[in-house]
């Protein structure tokens, strides 16, 4: 159990030293990710090539050993455990290899669990990291306006007073029929303070000491730091990808932005008094208010060049008719459906960013998929022509 908890954090901190830092010349993260799955597929497309073109083989060796493994079934039809062993005998006198293809889909297994985790972690990561550095954007603002005012500070709080008022006004819903009295009312029976006006000569040195207008001076104030935030987050923190508005988060309805229980559970952060997460993040959630983060492309991608991908495998095997193969033909129809449901929930529940590694990788199968039954295609054609007339006529 420690050995495989030290693996996985070996291998989460691998995946997040890959996206981050070694992949750091690529600026946005989704082309990151496409370079690193292209990455991996042409790294193990050897392993993969070596799996198609021993499976072919053993195709062909059984043809070849099927009158003798006929021969021992009818022998010791009534001893299996010694059917067993002369077949054994047989499949190494032939050089048939049972088991050739299970490095082949055993890595990328492990490469695609291990990336679960790598892609969570460095979501963890960025996240955190953007968040800190939003909130100390925050923080200077609150510091800067509320220590050692002056006029200067002053004026430039009067002048956001207008816009932080229609955005005080625009979170109280509908108005249209209310006055302006009414709507200065409900506003401070919101914010729990009197004095609420508008205009942008409202704030002076000497009214900012008194408690009703500092209150609502620092309103404005905290409206700043936010709306200084958003822009932050608009020009250094927001990782989107085409359609994407965030890759750290799913390709789906879900909203852009993290509630603050959603950060909270990812990051591990736990809840400041004296800043809070939808202080920090109250503009940038209200821009981007009742906004889907995708389209869910990524997640119908994903579902269907995998079931292309499986479509095709059957048919290879199909083609190869290698009676061993009956019932992994089995397992693949059983897959064919097993494997869609669970590469939607992955696209449903994983970032973006893994869906993005999905999708590319399916894509990267099926391009190596072609490309590898047209070598090995004209590589039979090359063995054929090489041989007599006669093997030519007994193949066929």
């Amino acid at each position: 159990m420690v050995n495989v908890i030290i693996a996985e954090a070996f291998t989460t901190t691998f995946w997040k030293w890959l996206i981050m830092d070694v992949l750091g010349f690529i600026q946005n993260y989704g082309w990151r990710v496409i370079f690193l799955t292209v990455a991996i597929k042409l790294i193990l497309a050897p392993i993969d090539f070596f799996n198609r073109k021993k499976s072919l083989d053993n195709s062909k060796i059984m043809k070849k050993m099927q009158p003798e493994l006929d021969k021992l079934s009818k022998q010791y039809a009534n001893n299996p455990a010694e059917l067993q062993k002369k077949r054994s005998v047989l499949y190494k006198k032939y050089g048939y290899g049972m088991f050739s293809s299970c490095i082949a889909m055993l890595v990328p297994l492990i490469v695609f669990i291990t990336l679960i985790s790598g892609y969570t972690g460095t979501s963890k990561v960025l996240n955190t990291k953007f968040y800190n550095d939003l909130k100390a954007v925050y923080n200077q603002n609150i510091e800067y306006y509320s220590k050692d005012i002056t006029q200067t500070k002053i004026d430039e709080v009067n002048l956001e007073n207008e816009q932080w008022f229609d955005y005080q006004v625009s979170l109280l819903g509908d108005t249209k029929d209310k006055t302006d009295q009414e709507i200065v009312e409900m506003l401070q029976e919101e914010l729990g303070f009197v004095g609420i006006q508008k205009g942008d000569n409202v704030f002076t040195l000497e009214n900012v000491q008194t408690p009703a207008t500092k209150r609502h001076y620092d309103h404005v104030v905290k409206y700043i730091a936010q709306s200084n935030v958003y822009e932050e987050y608009e020009v250094r923190a927001k990782d989107s990808f085409l359609w994407i508005k965030n890759i750290w988060r799913a390709d789906t309805w879900n909203n852009p932005i993290h509630s603050q229980s959603e950060f909270y559970a990812l990051t591990g952060i736990k809840e400041n008094a004296e800043v809070d997460y939808n202080d920090v993040m109250g503009i940038i959630q209200y821009k981007y208010k009742g906004q889907w983060n995708g389209l869910l492309i990524l997640v119908i991608l994903s579902i269907g060049l995998n079931v292309l991908n499986t479509w095709m495998s059957m048919r290879q095997q199909k083609a190869n008719a290698d009676p061993t193969q009956q019932s992994a033909m089995g397992s693949m129809k059983i897959m064919m459906f097993i494997m869609p449901v669970m590469i939607g929930y992955f696209a449903l529940s994983q970032t973006s960013a893994f869906t993005l590694y999905m999708a590319v990788n399916s894509a990267m199968t099926l391009l190596i998929n072609l490309i590898s039954s047209g070598i090995l295609k004209l590589m039979e054609r090359k063995e054929q022509d090489a041989e007599s007339p006669y093997a030519r006529r007994i193949i066929k």
